[in-house]
């Protein structure tokens, strides 16, 4: 899927602009960088539907499709597709986008799995298990 052009599905959660120190030896953004990027998204979205504490429990997976570099924007799209007892999946999408390009650039894709905690950082029931929609 090279250089695929695709709508975002889920919500906006997070923007960056990717800086020099986020760079490889490459010149390209580094795997660990994006990680820590997507476990911020992630988070963000299951705790706006959850409105409570939680930690990431699980990446089922990441798919790093093209290269991101310097300077560009990333977007980050991440919709709720599962709510357990204790635990909410969020799949995860990131679009590239540079000055010079006329579209955002599908770039990577990702499975995160939180699992909420109450005060004593124990897992605790998630309340709200309704899956949310989104256009």
């Amino acid at each position: 899927m090279e250089n695929s052009v695709l709508t975002p599905k889920g919500e906006l959660a997070l923007r960056i602009l990717i800086m020099p120190s986020d760079l490889n030896g490459h010149g390209t953004l580094f795997g660990g960088a994006m990680m820590s990027y997507l476990d911020q998204a992630g988070a963000i979205v299951a705790a706006q539907h959850i409105k409570a504490p939680l930690v990431l429990k699980a990446v089922e997976g990441i798919n790093f499709i093209t290269p991101c570099f310097k300077s560009e924007r990333l977007s980050f799209y991440g919709r709720i597709v599962k709510i357990g007892r204790t635990s909410i999946t969020v799949e995860l999408d990131v679009y590239r986008e540079h000055m010079r390009l006329e579209k955002p650039i599908h770039a990577t894709t990702a499975t995160y799995v939180f699992v909420q905690v109450g005060q004593d950082l124990e897992s605790a029931e998630i309340q709200n298990k309704e899956l949310p929609t989104y256009d």
